[in-house]
């Protein structure tokens, strides 16, 4: 370490955040209870540490440049983690242990819910809190210490503002979207509903920020149709529920909260397959922290509740169902993680373990189109003979099921063998 920086003082890194939450060292002075000239001469002193000004003089106060930007950035992941030290240290000698984990609101319907009997059991003493946000911002707070882990879809692009290689990530499941209606709407009485018709319709839809969002409009521009306007625009399922049960608007949403709240008789959900969005549902986790025994009990609760064992793919299948944009180097990282966290007991699925020879491929391929029509040249050539690719791109192409999929491809390469 630069002996310079030994230097630094907790109360340094907290005068850098002061400033920055305030824009001022008179505003900074009341948040840390010192005087504006001692404020001033410790502002001096990191100056003099890292050889060069931190902040610039403007008619609001004061606004930190480049470097000073970036120090304030570092300065409060330190004072997070040393607090988030102080309250674990509190919480053992009083023998109990908190656990803050930030979550969407469509892991609070059914999917954490169902896990608590599992952690309580094994960790009775723990105190689970939840933070409940939207993507970009759980990102950002896990980015900053403040929270232990993120459950939610995991962006696997730079859309929001965080490299991917900030992150591990534990892929859980691949989620669909869904079309919601009320009991009664005329869309429900036609046989066969299709893309135009939704099209047409009036929409209930989350902002533009939103994963679903953009999900929703690839689905549309993949079959190059332009993605249908909002009437009414709203980011709480609870509240979108609502406003269709009161009017003829449709409404998207994972299928798990369509299933969700069709089960309890509040909606229908319409019979229109939409492909799985490329945002696989994830435990995020902030790479370089400090792991312990809550965060790998809590994962491991999570992957033999949701079967994640059974759905351990190839990089190649996994890349398939992710996204163009993941890098191999950061599939193999989410198979490394996962490994890390699955319980001992479990062993990898080989119910898709079966590919077609090369040369029988070539006497083959020529019935993939025959039997699945929308495959196009490219998807044939992506599959080359492998049951696992086949069963992901019939997943993507027709909105089956894993196991349908698979029982479909299984059908397809017997009956070929």
């Amino acid at each position: 370490m630069n002996s310079k920086l030994l230097q630094l003082r907790i109360k340094h890194l907290a005068l850098l955040d002061a400033i920055a939450t305030s824009g001022s060292l008179h505003g900074a002075a009341k948040v840390m209870h010192l005087t504006q000239p001692a404020l001033t001469s410790m502002l001096h002193e990191i100056e003099s540490i890292f050889g060069t000004p931190l902040f610039v003089r403007t008619k609001k106060g004061l606004a930190a440049n480049t470097v000073g930007t970036t120090l304030i950035g570092r300065a409060r992941l330190i004072l997070n983690e040393l607090t988030r030290a102080d309250n674990e240290v509190v919480q053992i000698l009083n023998g109990k242990i908190e656990f803050t984990m930030g979550v969407t609101p469509m892991m609070m319907l059914e999917i954490v819910p169902r896990a608590l009997h599992s952690i309580n059991l094994i960790m009775p003493n723990l105190k689970l809190v939840f933070v409940e946000r939207n993507v970009p911002i759980l990102l950002e707070e896990l980015a900053q210490g403040k929270i232990d882990m993120v459950l939610a879809s995991f962006p696997f692009d730079s859309s929001y503002g965080h490299e991917t290689d900030a992150f591990e990530y534990i892929r859980l499941f691949e989620e669909k979207l869904c079309v919601l209606v009320r009991h009664g709407h005329p869309l429900l009485a036609k046989k066969r509903v299709s893309w135009s018709d939704i099209a047409k319709a009036q929409w209930v839809l989350p902002v533009q920020s939103t994963l679903t969002w953009r999900n929703f409009s690839r689905a549309f521009i993949q079959r190059s149709m332009t993605p249908p306007e909002a009437k009414y625009v709203s980011s709480s399922f609870h509240s979108n529920i609502r406003l269709i049960a009161h009017t003829d608007c449709l409404m998207v949403a994972p299928l798990s909260v369509g299933k969700h709240y069709s089960g309890i008789g509040l909606v229908e959900v319409l019979d229109l397959p939409f492909p799985k969005a490329p945002n696989p549902v994830s435990i995020i986790l902030k790479k370089n922290r400090v792991q312990n025994e809550p965060e790998k009990k809590i994962i491991s609760i999570f992957l033999k509740q949701l079967g994640v064992n059974d759905r351990m793919e190839t990089t190649g299948h996994a890349s398939q169902n992710c996204n163009s944009t993941v890098t191999n180097q950061g599939i193999d990282r989410f198979a490394i993680v996962t490994e890390r966290y699955l319980p001992q007991t479990l062993s990898r699925s080989t119910t898709m373990n079966k590919d077609i020879a090369a040369g029988k491929w070539e006497q083959v391929k020529g019935s993939l189109k025959q039997t699945w029509g929308e495959l196009t040249d490219d998807d044939i050539a992506q599959v080359n003979g492998s049951a696992q690719k086949m069963a992901g791109i019939l997943q993507e192409k027709y909105g089956k099921t894993k196991e349908e999929a698979e029982k479909q491809v299984n059908d397809f390469w017997n009956k070929n063998q």
